[in-house]
């Protein structure tokens, strides 16, 4: 497990929070890296019977700098950043490889894009999580009837409407999927509603675990351009 890690977690040339061209440790400067720290995630989130893992958890309006670092990654398609951050996830002290299943293999799912057949941050947040684990990398969810008003406009009881479903046009399923463990990759976790969702749609499998940058608690009335 070490030497993959290893091999994913290539160096950055700039500090993807204020782009100082003197990164400490891949992502961020040193000035940066201690800001975000206070933020590090130290406990597993539980969603009703879901459980779910995160890098950070957020209070939005409290740090700009996890905020624009948020919306850099969701436009960042640069497979370092995100292999980066899967070596950051995979490593800290939360994950437990208790979540393993008699050594059967992983699955890793990523959130369902706006638009099917177009990827996005969810998605490749998912494959670097893959390759990171050596696990099957399957992109087969997708909206069920979007309205296009996007997650972080909805309010709680809205997000619960959102439905995801199998996408009938994916065909690339891994062979014997049994006994395995559903990683769902998503970039924030607030309500819950999108991982409950596509648990449901994935047949409710008793081992689910959702990976995601980012735990969220829901603003009051904050700037949207900063969530």
């Amino acid at each position: 497990m070490k030497s993959r890690l290893a091999s994913i977690g290539n160096l950055t040339s700039c500090c993807l929070s204020c782009g100082s061209f003197w990164p400490n440790s891949g992502l961020f400067c040193r000035t940066c890296e201690l800001i975000l720290e206070k933020y590090r995630s130290t406990q597993e989130h539980q969603i009703e019977s879901i459980k779910a893992q995160t890098i950070y958890d957020w209070v939005p309006q409290r740090s700009d700098a996890l905020s624009n670092w948020i919306l850099h990654m969701k436009r960042s398609r640069n497979f370092q950043d995100w292999g980066f951050l899967a070596v950051k996830f995979l490593s800290q002290r939360s994950f437990k490889e208790d979540y393993l299943v008699d050594n059967n293999k992983i699955l890793v799912v990523p959130a369902p894009a706006k638009k099917t057949g177009s990827p996005d941050h969810a998605y490749r947040w998912g494959q670097a999580l893959a390759r990171a684990l050596g696990a099957d990398f399957v992109p087969c969810l997708k909206r069920g009837d979007f309205d296009g008003v996007e997650q972080k406009n909805r309010s709680a009881w809205e997000r619960t409407l959102v439905e995801t479903e199998i996408n009938e046009k994916y065909t690339d399923w891994p062979k014997e999927i049994g006994n395995c463990l559903w990683m769902f990759a998503d970039d924030i976790v607030t309500t819950g509603s999108t991982a409950k969702s596509a648990h449901r749609a994935l047949g409710s499998p008793t081992h689910f675990l959702v990976a995601a940058l980012v735990y969220r608690r829901l603003s009051c009335g904050g700037p949207k351009n900063l969530l």
